[in-house]
């Protein structure tokens, strides 16, 4: 029970924020205050686990990168980690500093990060874990792009410990400096040179991923369709199938001495024996953040084993929570933390009930039936985590995780040890690289079948019912309440959440960094307005940003694309977002730029209505050319509420664009070119003069964008300002008796404490249409 309660205080922090560093201290001296009060035990419990975490989360904050140093090119020592990922051309790889200066020679840099992630474009030769390097970087904070879906770059950094991300410079030229190599790191070495010597191997990445823990390639489709993406991932599932091998190992040979079993009873040897293969295996795989929680689960039951005590199961449980928090209390920030336990407790209360004995058929069909019972139980907390449905992963896991467990990983495992005796046993390694192949393909097969990935926009509540009556059909049979599980499936019925009301529309802006991606949803239809930018690596946020979003929300085409010029910060995605999603028609004043399917020039005149909202295009007419050639686009309510979305529009632009329509009043504003300086004429600003004025722009730009000047200029008449760089993606709701309603719609960073996360999420500011005179003038 000790081990439940520290975990509620750890988890605490979630609802409401960490708390301070003042905050923190005095709850930790309340926390010593009532473990001394009779049955004050419990309370103590829970504030130490929030104290533990907000300590913890204060002493990652301290290691981010000081903002002076943001974007500044530094030289840094350092230690490479882990071997490097491969993608686009680029290396990726962790690093822990050792020194800094400035690249002008000045004096060294304090206060700098301990732990980096750098990206190296174009290295001159492959990196191995123990080098240490001096590089030319640039560093900024572990910041990512910040939208209500899609993949959370900014929380991955901050539960792997990253106080900075950056970039390798060319100049000043790398060199390495040292090998500073420990055991582990040669020997993880050692091993990927003799899988590499013994020549191409069937699904080679797979091999090198689930023995040594090298992703660097990121997982099949049809692995992550399938919902069997987590098998190429060392992680609880690995080590425990590994420790427990050796622990039925071990066992069956003990009990074969008496002179053994008389020093050591066989349960305790192999409660050894697995143990060391759970570390052996974690240190194989470099000690990722999973390994070490399975390492330190497995060390805190087996540890008990070997002193001789015998666990009840919740005592188990209760003691490996404590342990892993202990050694990590912000790990509940990650879903691979809540798939763990959440696996471990469903699995023994499907288990607890089976009947034990029986030959080796029945044994495996009940195995077979507590996978297929697993794999059910898992749907809801993973549609839960990940906002979507994948129907096959119950039958896709009841097939791969036995013959993945049972077969692969022990031919895989067996082939690697065996090289470093004779290079003959690259024939097992070959055949377990077959039988991976194989089984990809299987699961490719079940990856093409129709709607094989379903996303859920459910209405609220829905998911934790799932939850709740997947908890009360794992209980054992005869126990009250147990049928009403049927009835919490009733939720799944219900519709998902509807639009905006007819004559109303939504704005989603999306936080993509230095460029622009927006959608306008209305009752029944939605339009895209640009899609970010695309790197040389192949990342685009039309994919990574605009796409989960809109299957988010339970939409599955786009009825209008607007690109509104031929800036890569603009049209980056739009090719990728096509291809995923029928796109019916796509705008654009740019259409050499779109090669890749037929487009409608966007020209001044163009409308069109939705559900009881106006679509106009306003500009450009001809003449007008580069930034000025933005396809401007005027989105109006039923009761004549607007929106006024400009592009990189700059100010000769404006100029023309104010003489032909005099009437621009809109309610919310998307600020010219990322409030740049060759826009937001005074002009202009006063015709259009918003409530809210919303800036999609990168940080740490250095007042380029957008420029304080700019800013000033809308905040002297009133407006309010929106930027994605602060609060992430921005939400607002046109129509009805607020007039214009915008918020932050991005949830608040994980490491900020309790009154920094109120501060960061800005809350909803309804406008009401104030000035509405001035605007029809």
């Amino acid at each position: 029970m000790a081990g439940f309660l520290f975990a509620a205080g750890c988890l605490l922090w979630q609802v409401v924020g960490l708390p301070g560093g003042r905050t923190a201290v005095a709850v930790a001296l309340l926390a010593i205050g009532a473990a001394g009060v009779p049955r004050g035990r419990g309370v103590a419990l829970v504030l130490a686990g929030l104290a533990w975490t907000a300590w913890q989360a204060g002493q990652y904050r301290a290691a981010w990168l000081d903002p002076a140093l943001a974007g500044r090119d530094l030289v840094i020592t350092c230690r490479i980690q882990d071997f490097p990922g491969y993608r686009g051309g680029a290396l990726r790889f962790p690093c822990r500093t050792l020194g800094a200066h400035r690249v002008d020679g000045g004096a060294p840099v304090r206060h700098l990060p301990p732990r980096v992630r750098l990206v190296w474009y174009g290295p001159p030769r492959r990196l191995q874990p123990g080098e240490v390097w001096v590089l030319g970087v640039r560093l900024r904070p572990p910041e990512g792009m910040r939208n209500p879906a899609g993949f959370d770059y900014a929380a991955w950094l901050f539960r792997q410990g990253f106080g900075a991300t950056g970039r390798v410079l060319a100049w000043p030229a790398p060199r390495r400096l040292a090998d500073r190599a420990g055991p582990v790191d040669r020997l993880r070495r050692w091993f990927a040179g003799r899988l590499e010597a013994v020549g191409p191997l069937p699904t080679e990445d797979l091999l090198r991923a689930i023995t040594l823990g090298i992703r660097d390639r990121p997982a099949t489709e049809a692995f992550r369709r399938t919902g069997t993406a987590h098998l190429l991932a060392i992680s609880g599932l690995h080590v425990g199938l590994v420790s427990g091998f050796f622990m039925l190992l071990v066992r069956g040979l003990w009990r074969r001495s008496a002179r053994l079993c008389a020093r050591l009873p066989a349960p305790r040897a192999a409660a050894a024996a697995g143990l060391l293969g759970a570390v052996g295996y974690a240190a194989l795989a470099g000690f990722s953040l999973p390994t070490q929680r399975a390492a330190v689960m497995l060390g805190a039951l087996l540890g008990m084993r070997l002193c001789g005590r015998v666990l009840r199961p919740g005592q188990a449980v209760s003691l490996a929570l404590g342990a892993v928090l202990v050694c990590d209390p912000l790990a509940p920030a990650g879903p691979g933390f809540w798939l763990s336990f959440v696996a471990v407790l469903a699995l023994w209360l499907i288990a607890r009930d089976r009947p034990h004995g029986g030959g080796l058929g029945v044994r495996l069909r009940r195995a077979l039936q507590v996978q297929w019972r697993l794999s059910l139980a898992m749907v809801p907390l993973t549609s839960l985590l990940f906002d979507q449905v994948l129907w096959l992963s119950p039958l896709a896991n009841l097939v791969a995780v036995p013959f993945f467990g049972m077969v692969v990983l022990p031919l895989a495992l067996f082939g690697m040890l065996g090289l470093a005796l004779t290079d003959h046993a690259a024939g097992v390694l070959y055949l377990a690289g077959r039988l991976a192949t194989d089984l990809a393909g299987l699961l490719e097969r079940l990856a093409e079948l129709p709607q094989s990935r379903l996303w859920w926009h459910p209405p609220p509540g829905t998911a934790w019912a799932l939850v709740l009556a997947v908890a009360l059909w794992l209980l054992p049979r005869g126990v009250p309440g147990r049928r009403a599980a049927a009835f919490l499936l009733l939720p799944v019925l219900l519709p998902a959440l509807s639009g905006p009301l007819a004559g109303h529309f939504e704005l989603m802006l999306f936080d993509v960094g230095q460029g622009l991606a927006a959608a306008v949803r209305t009752q029944g239809h939605l339009l895209v307005y640009d899609t970010g930018w695309r790197s040389r690596s192949g990342f685009d946020t039309g994919q990574a940003v605009v796409l989960p979003w809109i299957l988010h929300q339970g939409l599955r085409h786009v009825d209008i694309l607007v690109v509104s010029h031929g800036d890569l910060d603009h049209r980056g995605g739009a090719r990728s977002l096509d291809r995923a999603l029928p796109v019916y028609r796509v705008l654009t004043s740019a259409p050499e730029r779109i090669g890749w399917r037929r487009v409608t020039a966007c020209r001044d005149g163009q409308a069109w209505s939705w559900d009881g909202v106006r679509f106009r295009v306003l500009a450009p007419a001809g003449g007008s050319r580069g930034n000025d050639a933005s396809c401007v686009l005027q989105v109006e309510t039923a009761d004549g509420r607007r929106l006024l979305l400009t592009g990189d529009l700059e100010r000769s632009g404006e100029r023309r664009l104010v003489a032909r329509h005099p009437v621009l009043a809109s309610e919310v504003l998307l600020v010219p070119h990322h409030g740049s300086v060759t826009s937001s004429s005074p002009d202009f600003v006063r015709r259009v003069h918003p409530c809210h004025a919303l800036v999609s722009a990168g940080r740490h730009r250095h007042g380029r964008f957008p420029a304080s000047s700019v800013l000033d200029r809308y905040r002297d008449l009133g407006s309010r300002i929106w930027i994605t760089a602060r609060l992430g993606a921005i939400q607002c709701r046109l129509g009805g008796p607020e007039a214009a309603v915008c918020r932050a719609a991005a949830a608040p960073f994980p490491g900020l404490p309790a009154r920094s996360r109120s501060r960061a999420g800005a809350q909803a500011r309804p406008c009401r249409g104030v000035h509405a005179a001035l605007w029809d003038g």
